[in-house]
């Protein structure tokens, strides 16, 4: 990666400059503005040093994913008995780093992809589920000598965990990152909260995924726990769709997404997943939520005002003074 060595080895150099400029202000204060200038120079640098860290580490993220379907569906096809164990394990190594990276990334900045944390979650959840039994329907068919009905439930176990990678991909395709090299912005950067409604609905497919992602073997009265959560989750999110100002047609949507999310297949599950946060946004928007904008309170008295640009920079480097700022080689 040619570009991304040579912004790094641009950062250091410019790191050191700066650390020899801001000794250099303790004693000549006035060549200040020269050294602001730098400041911003290496900021925008930083700027576009982070931008190739980030495309690097979706490009990583890819090619997990790029692995783990194929090594999927080398388990649908394999033929060779003696290669089902390292192909098993091949499997959940690769399809456990495509979740593990996808994760990390949607936490690659605390606060810009909250909203996909739910839904990475909720994969994460089913995954876990659905490749032990893609694991276990292909060793059976591989022992029956091409049972058509093992075979059949092989595919659909291979669906379910096909599913569960389109939903990570969807994820990474949806990740934002946000470059922010102005003093300013930060005041000014409106938040976006979850709606009651949004929260409300989360609630109920993360309710969905613990039902799926259940072991076979649970005990009846264990899963009932889980089950009850579902209906009574979905009452909540009514109830909140209703304060939103939905329609009877939204109503009957939230209960279909919900009963498809719960008895169809995993790619169904996903499905539904994306209509309840368009049926959200479509709540967000009828309603005209305004979002949130910190205030900056204005000085009351002259006293409270700050001080010339001299003024200004004497505090600024008795800041930095303590300010270690390194790059590792």
């Amino acid at each position: 990666m040619p570009n991304y060595n040579n912004s790094r080895r641009l950062l250091k150099n410019e790191v050191k400059l700066l650390k020899a400029d801001f000794i250099t202000l303790e004693d000549e204060i006035e060549s200040f503005p020269d050294v602001f200038d730098n400041l911003l120079q290496l900021l925008n640098h930083m700027t576009e040093f982070m931008k190739q860290c980030h495309a690097a580490e979706v490009c990583r993220v890819v090619d997990f994913g790029k692995a783990a379907y194929h090594e999927a569906y080398n388990m649908l096809c394999l033929e060779v008995k003696s290669n089902f164990v390292p192909q098993a394990q091949l499997l959940s190594t690769r399809s456990l780093e495509y979740q593990k990276a996808t994760t990390n990334l949607v936490k690659i900045q605390e606060g810009a992809n909250d909203e996909l944390q739910t839904r990475v979650d909720n994969a994460e959840a089913i995954l876990k589920q659905v490749i032990p039994k893609f694991v276990i329907e292909s060793k059976e068919h591989l022992l029956s000598n091409n049972n058509p009905q093992l075979k059949e439930a092989q595919k659909h176990s291979y669906d379910d965990v096909i599913s569960c990678f389109d939903e990570f991909t969807k994820i990474v395709d949806r990740i934002k990152v946000k470059y922010i090299n102005t003093f300013d912005e930060d005041a000014l950067r409106i938040n976006k909260d979850q709606t009651p409604f949004e929260k409300s609905i989360n609630d109920v497919m993360q309710a969905v995924s613990k039902l799926r992602s259940l072991p076979a073997d649970m005990l009846p009265d264990e899963r009932r726990t889980y089950q009850e959560a579902i209906p009574r989750t979905t009452k909540t999110a009514l109830a909140e769709l209703d304060n939103a100002g939905g329609e009877d047609g939204d109503r009957q949507d939230l209960i279909r997404c919900v009963k498809q999310a719960r008895d169809g297949p995993v790619s169904d599950y996903f499905h539904a997943q994306e209509e309840l946060q368009k049926l959200a946004e479509k709540m967000r928007s009828a309603t005209g939520s305004i979002p949130t904008i910190p205030l900056i309170a204005e000085p009351e008295t002259v006293d409270e005002l700050p001080g010339d640009l001299l003024a200004a920079a004497k505090a600024l480097c008795a800041s930095m003074k303590t300010l270690n700022i390194t790059l590792d080689d």
